[in-house]
């Protein structure tokens, strides 16, 4: 009978281990790469507001991936159409207490060779346009069916990229884009 007994407290204890451990797994802040995933999946569906809640408060906004000047040549067309080519695959993470690195591979069209070759072409055409006379909206027309052409042409590269991030409220958020900063990384 003694044994029984034991045996029923031994498991009981067990029971209650493994309860512990499960509770504390649960309790544990999220996946920093899943944050990442997350972002990007959101961002490039156009969910900006959901997109948002995955990044860091002090930043207030979606970090800019698209030249946002007021100009007509920069539509949303062209940024969907370049943002459609965007692929970003988490390659791990480290964290340090309130904060986390992930790592991460983008893979984009080569930005060089598209906006060098994009220039170099659309040059001659806007000044020959401009001397023929050429309606600003006819010429946006044209520089934009460029764009979509050189786009197409250009091969698409792989570039590693880090993303910080810190724990607010037990949630991972970003604290810069997933992806390089094209105004000074290029």
């Amino acid at each position: 009978m003694f044994l029984k007994t034991k045996n029923v407290l031994i498991l009981l204890l067990l029971c209650l281990i493994s309860i512990c451990f499960i509770i504390m797994g649960c309790a544990a802040a999220p996946n920093p790469e899943e944050a990442v995933k997350n972002f990007w999946s959101a961002f490039k569906e156009g969910n900006y507001e959901k997109a948002s809640t995955y990044i860091a408060s002090d930043l207030d906004t979606v970090p800019d991936l698209w030249p946002d000047e007021g100009d007509e040549l920069y539509s949303d067309e062209m940024a969907h159409a370049f943002i459609e080519r965007i692929h970003i695959i988490t390659e791990g993470h480290e964290i340090h207490n309130g904060s986390a690195t992930v790592n991460v591979n983008v893979t984009w069209p080569d930005i060089e060779s598209l906006f060098g070759n994009y220039f170099l072409e659309a040059m001659p055409i806007a000044f020959a346009a401009a001397f023929e006379g050429m309606s600003d909206e006819e010429m946006d027309d044209m520089l934009k069916t460029l764009f979509f052409e050189v786009m197409e042409d250009t091969p698409d590269v792989t570039v590693p990229h880090e993303v910080p991030l810190i724990l607010e409220d037990g949630q991972w958020k970003l604290m810069e884009a997933p992806f390089p900063d094209l105004e000074t990384d290029f």
